[in-house]
């Protein structure tokens, strides 16, 4: 089990620099998009200190000028907001000492995800606005997890809110390769004029096809790749042109032997996966949400962003959303 032993305290409520204000009535930050290369916090002794807050932000997942939606954001105490949220990551046995403030003015947020119970990660812990929380339990299981931070009560037939939320990586001990993480989020809600009108802002590492980062490695080169699925909808997450080995599964690290060999996985709600694959010929390929409303144009993007054809031949324009190059 992850988290053992967890010490929660509340901190008197802090000065949130909003004034009277809502603070959907002001112009939020800009939310910085977060590669998942740098971890959080302090470490010392063999304890991650990290100061953690969430407040609202400018997110453009799709062109810097593009459409943007205002959503709740994760951010290091004194450095700007990011989606996803920031990268924890830790070697297995390390005590986490995390402390979360809430500098949303008018709405609870609810912790769900290892940093408050990893076996029962969908409990959650309320913070309420200007409050802040520690947590602080042990990392003994090497593995991928996740957090998310939700703002309020979310009707989630309506609209989705998991865009506060980011990945835990707990490193075996002496396992370390060069790897990648890359965490999936999704900010979406129907149209209040058509209801039948779902507007999505469907992200890799904080971006949109086509303009999430794309991934260049040389003919030989043995890649291990992090995914984790921080949103409410499972993703069958498909390679083109390669299999690829699940190694790990939500913690759960599994022998050479019994390692499945894929080339899609239909990774459920809040759920994480490392997978293994070797870049064994040359060209362009993708990996991508198989889910045809996850990547088609218009269905996979923002309202306001022109809308290119389904069957538009530029290979930047015919999909949208959850895809990496």
């Amino acid at each position: 089990m992850l988290a053992r032993n967890i010490l929660i305290t509340a901190i008197a409520p802090l000065a949130l620099g909003f004034g009277h204000r809502n603070y959907r009535d002001a112009v939020p930050p800009l939310a910085q998009i977060n590669d998942n290369r740098i971890a959080a916090g302090v470490m010392k002794d063999s304890t991650l200190t990290v100061h953690l807050y969430v407040g609202m932000a400018r997110w453009y997942p799709e062109a810097a000028d593009g459409p943007y939606a205002d959503v709740a954001a994760v951010g290091e105490e004194g450095k700007p907001l990011q989606i996803p949220g920031p990268l924890i990551r830790v070697p297995a046995g390390t005590t986490i000492d995390a402390t979360i403030r809430n500098a949303l003015s008018d709405s609870t947020i609810y912790i769900r995800g290892v940093l408050t119970n990893s076996a029962k990660p969908m409990d959650s812990l309320p913070i309420l606005p200007g409050e802040s929380r520690t947590l602080r339990y042990k990392a003994n299981t090497a593995g991928d997890f996740w957090y998310v931070a939700t703002p309020g009560l979310v009707d989630w037939d309506k609209r989705e809110r998991e865009t506060a939320a980011g990945a835990i990586i707990v490193d075996a001990p002496g396992a370390h390769k060069p790897d990648r993480v890359f965490v999936i989020n999704i900010w979406g809600e129907s149209d209040q004029k058509d209801t039948s009108i779902y507007n999505n802002a469907l992200a890799i590492n904080g971006k949109s096809w086509p303009y999430t980062e794309r991934i260049s490695t040389n003919v030989g080169d043995s890649l291990r790749w992090h995914v984790v699925n921080a949103t409410t909808r499972n993703h069958p997450m498909h390679l083109h042109g390669f299999y690829f080995r699940v190694a790990g599964r939500n913690g759960i690290t599994f022998a050479p032997e019994k390692q499945p060999l894929e080339v899609t996985d239909d990774m459920n709600a809040f759920s994480a996966i490392v997978m293994d694959w070797a870049a064994d010929r040359p060209g362009n390929w993708l990996f991508h949400c198989h889910i045809g409303f996850h990547v088609l144009p218009g269905d996979a993007q923002l309202s306001g962003h022109m809308k290119h054809g389904s069957h538009d031949m530029e290979a930047e324009r015919h999909m949208a959303g959850l895809i990496l190059g």
